[in-house]
């Protein structure tokens, strides 16, 4: 006589469960990543009560309600009869949920681990118009993995005292020259609500878009101006506080020193990235500020309101903190910007606007004197912004639309621009580039488990319309 699989299905988990003291397995529909004003690569959205309790990155997943598996009718008696198996239910030393990942912790609660996983698989087709110069298109199609990731969070010696390590394995999410898997590598103390402190590699808390996990975004990646503008992770020490004069979640703030290099970068040189941030948030707590598309779909409308500047003081690199290195020297870069992000309804939100400008030259330049050919090095001097909106339908359904454009600033000594399909300018030069996306999602269990279409038309803002790239993307997305 067969055994039916799901009978031996539940009969092995409810022996996992009373091996490991209480193992709590669940669907999670509503879980996502840690939202507020420090969100990183953590994970999706979350409900309105999990990205509260999970104000920073790192910070161990709050225990949802443990749910035991179902048992077979025959053995419910006999696993009813203990009281302390309810009890260890309640509070699990094991935890394993879709979305959340595993984790494990001590019975004081004073050391846990939880291990995350995270897959982007892309299919990318583009396409670039024919002009009167070159009348032939050019076509591309790709497959490829675009993010794999391995996080590994948790506390030790205490509940204050976090770690964050998270890597990246896919092709892209190393930088060409140096293949190295590690991106983010922290601890953060929590002790003081509004003066807490953290230590290692992380992000830079500069501009909105950035900050938000690449796996909480509504369209398939960030936007051109953010790829050019941002500042990206750094090892440096940044002080933060989430509710700042505790006024009740209306403002926040990040302070922070860097290296200036870029991650996993020595820094050769006396120079240092400087940041500071302030988030303002007029309607109050505002939980899923950092986390794109409005799952919560409250009545109640939520704007969040973000400045930031930076001072970047002799960066060798050509996009301040990523990019090629300068081979002539430094240049000392001003950094400022302004996001915002509203919500309501299912309606979202956002835009930013960034600016990046050489406090000193802006051009460098040498001859030499065998072959007397020049070299020269740029300031990447810029403009930028993008606007963003989507809608959310049910089931979980969502249109999105963005529109973002970089605008190169000239100047006496750099008086020329070039569009974003020119090829080997000198090194810092920033292309003129406009970019208008649409896209459509399917989200069955919301960031945790998504499919996203979208579609980018890529020009150059002073050239015709119509002249330009096309660019198809299909990406899904599964966060274990």
């Amino acid at each position: 006589m067969a055994f039916p699989k799901q009978n031996l299905l539940r009969t092995l988990v409810c022996c996992l469960a009373l091996w490991a003291g209480g193992v709590s397995v669940t669907h999670a529909q509503g879980d996502s990543a840690l939202s507020g004003p420090l969100a990183q690569d953590t994970g999706s959205t979350e409900a309105a009560a999990d990205a509260e309790a999970a104000a920073t990155d790192g910070a161990a997943p709050a225990p949802g309600e443990a749910a035991v598996a179902e048992a077979p009718a025959e053995e419910e008696a006999v696993e009813a009869e203990p009281a302390e198996a309810a009890e260890e239910s309640a509070d699990p030393l094991v935890e394993l949920e879709w979305g959340r990942g595993l984790t494990v912790r001590s019975e004081d609660r004073a050391f846990s681990l939880t291990i995350r996983g995270r897959i982007q698989a892309l299919a990318e087709a583009s396409t670039t118009v024919g002009t009167a110069e070159d009348p032939d298109p050019e076509e591309s199609i790709e497959f490829m993995i675009r993010r794999a990731r391995l996080v590994f969070s948790g506390n030790f010696l205490d509940e204050h005292l976090q770690y964050y390590v998270q890597l990246g394995l896919a092709p892209r999410d190393m930088e060409p020259d140096l293949l190295v898997p590690l991106r983010d590598a922290y601890v953060t103390w929590t002790g003081i609500e509004n003066f807490q402190l953290r230590v290692g590699q992380m992000k830079v808390p500069f501009n909105r878009e950035r900050v938000v996990s690449s796996s909480a975004l509504q369209l398939v990646d960030r936007s051109a101006v953010n790829a050019e503008l941002t500042l990206d992770r750094d090892v440096g020490v940044q002080i933060f506080g989430t509710d700042l004069f505790d006024l009740g979640g209306y403002l926040g703030y990040q302070i922070g020193i860097f290296g200036g290099e870029g991650r996993l970068r020595l820094n050769d040189g006396a120079g240092l990235l400087y940041v500071a941030r302030l988030q303002i948030q007029p309607t109050g707590e505002f939980a899923d500020s950092y986390v794109e598309a409005d799952f919560l779909r409250e009545d109640r409308a939520r704007l969040s309101l973000g400045l930031g500047g930076a001072f970047n003081h002799e960066s060798r690199r050509t996009r301040s903190t990523t990019g090629g290195f300068y081979e002539l020297g430094g240049f000392d870069y001003a950094h400022a910007e302004f996001d915002f992000m509203f919500k309501w309804s299912g309606l979202s939100v956002m835009g930013e606007v960034l600016y990046r400008q050489s406090t000193g030259p802006n051009l460098r330049a040498t001859t030499d004197p065998m072959t007397m050919e020049t070299t020269e090095e740029r300031a990447g001097n810029a403009l930028g912004y993008f606007v963003q909106a989507g809608y959310m339908f049910e089931p979980m359904i969502e249109v999105a639309a963005r529109y973002s454009e970089i605008i190169p600033l000239t100047s006496s000594d750099v008086p020329n621009v070039v569009g974003c399909a020119s090829s080997s300018p000198a090194p810092g030069t920033v292309r003129a580039c406009r970019e208008m996306t649409l896209g459509l999602n399917w989200y069955p269990i919301e960031h945790n488990l998504k499919l996203q279409f979208d579609y980018t038309h890529i020009s150059d803002p002073t050239e015709e319309f119509v002249e330009g790239s096309h660019r198809f993307r299909l990406q899904m997305q599964a966060y274990f």
